[in-house]
């Protein structure tokens, strides 16, 4: 067995019988059994010989042409059909490639566009950084095909900026909106949205709901809403193609309780109703399930089921849940999240 860059390659060998010169036998290096009843023609034994040059020598493909005077185009037919009689077997052993295993079985179980797993075994704040510089990376991939990003709030949401390219070419008149009010309840700016600081450093222009992410009723909600400059920026939302957002879990560490989104009255309504998390202020339940109707009703934000596509960056154990109840609900389309919630939601997902 020998390793090329992360790729192992088994190759069959052929020996020559002492008592029959003529006999050519096929050993597998993994399983040393005999193939085809132990007899192999001449084509087999002049694959193995082209293989074990390529593959083990390390002679290019012109090299092996000019050994066996034939052309470069031949010797890399041969070398294609001795993989296809698996002469020649290729495994990646990189662990990276686990990863991708990992990330098109949470794509086939939960029904995503995509699914993107970062290699990590960090908390807190590394954690968040790790996650949303991933982040960053997919967004840098997808902005140039996008007309308007709707961009959500969180912790980790926050650290974007910090990683993106400030060399990403955007369509002409691309535009990012905030997806739900921008400020804290105190009135005052809300540090954990990102689409200013995006749009900072791609020099595009940002659309902000100027008001905070939930008032205290919903007659207020409504009179928020219908003020033409908000009014406006919640049409636009409508346009968005693509929308990043983050995932919170209902504890009393959640960024929502810790900035006065929710008072005590509500946090016990949410409990007593098995809220496990929210997108965009919006509580769900563990099947994905809106469970308060007047709480989402003093939300000023946009839907929390989006036009077009919907990324959520999350990641902790203690997001574990809500993670999961947003998938279970349809919820998102496309997660970013850490190897060990990954591995969970998959064990989850193959035990129903």
């Amino acid at each position: 067995m020998v390793v090329y860059n992360y790729v192992k390659y088994y190759l069959h060998i052929s020996k020559i019988l002492q008592k029959n010169l003529t006999t050519k036998i096929l050993y597998d290096i993994n399983m040393n059994k005999r193939t085809r009843g132990g007899q192999m023609n001449v084509n087999d034994d002049f694959l193995v010989r082209l293989s074990w040059l390529y593959y083990e020598k390390n002679l290019t493909q012109s090299e092996i042409a000019k050994k066996f005077n034939l052309s470069r185009m031949k010797v890399q037919r041969l070398l294609i059909e001795a993989k296809n009689k698996q002469i020649v077997k290729i495994e990646i052993t990189h662990p990276f490639y686990n990863l991708l295993s990992i990330e098109n079985e949470l794509k086939e179980i939960y029904s995503l566009d995509d699914a993107v797993v970062v290699p990590t075994d960090t908390k807190g704040n590394k954690l968040r950084k790790d996650l949303a510089k991933e982040a960053a990376v997919y967004l840098e991939h997808l902005l140039p095909r996008v007309q308007v990003l709707g961009v959500g709030m969180g912790t980790t949401l926050s650290y974007i900026p910090d990683f993106l390219s400030p060399n990403i070419k955007t369509k002409k008149d691309f535009k990012i909106v905030s997806l739900l009010g921008n400020l804290l309840p105190d009135i005052s700016a809300n540090p954990y949205t990102i689409g200013n600081k995006i749009a900072e450093k791609l020099h595009v222009p940002f659309f902000s709901i100027w008001a905070p992410a939930k008032v205290e009723s919903i007659e207020e909600a409504q009179a928020f809403k219908s003020q033409k400059w908000i009014s406006l920026i919640l049409e636009m939302i409508k346009e968005v193609q693509l929308s990043i957002v983050g995932i919170g879990a209902l504890s009393k560490d959640t960024l929502m309780i810790k900035h006065g989104f929710l008072n005590d009255d509500e946090y016990s309504e949410l409990s007593s109703k098995a809220a496990v998390g929210n997108i965009l202020g919006y509580w769900y339940d563990a099947t994905g399930k809106i469970v308060s109707e007047e709480i989402s009703k003093k939300i000023i934000a946009s839907d929390v089921k989006i036009k077009g596509k919907t990324i959520a960056v999350a990641g902790g154990p203690e997001k574990y849940n809500a993670i999961l109840a947003s998938l279970k609900g349809k919820l998102i389309d496309i997660l970013i999240t850490d190897e060990k919630i990954a591995r969970d939601l998959v064990k989850e997902g193959k035990s129903r």
